[in-house]
């Protein structure tokens, strides 16, 4: 659940799940590590990933979103 209140540029989080994945991003915002976010659609893993971004040392860089769904399978590989 989102809290339209905060004053925040990002949603802020409130929930337990959302709490203990905001954790995680936490955890890895700072490293080099390569994230996969899967999930159903309108899960919200888009906010999650531009939050990953925000946080990393990345977040003054552009932030490219990438739908894996969209791609043939055949192209994948080289995106």
């Amino acid at each position: 659940m989102l809290n339209p209140e905060s004053p925040s540029t990002a949603p802020a989080l409130i929930d337990p799940a959302s709490k203990a994945f905001q954790s995680l991003l936490d955890k890895l915002a700072p490293t080099e590590a390569t994230v996969l976010i899967v999930g159903e659609t309108g899960t919200g893993k888009d906010l999650f990933a531009m939050q990953l971004h925000r946080l990393s040392p990345r977040g003054e860089k552009p932030f490219v979103a990438l739908n894996c769904g969209g791609i043939a399978p055949s192209l994948l590989d080289s995106e």
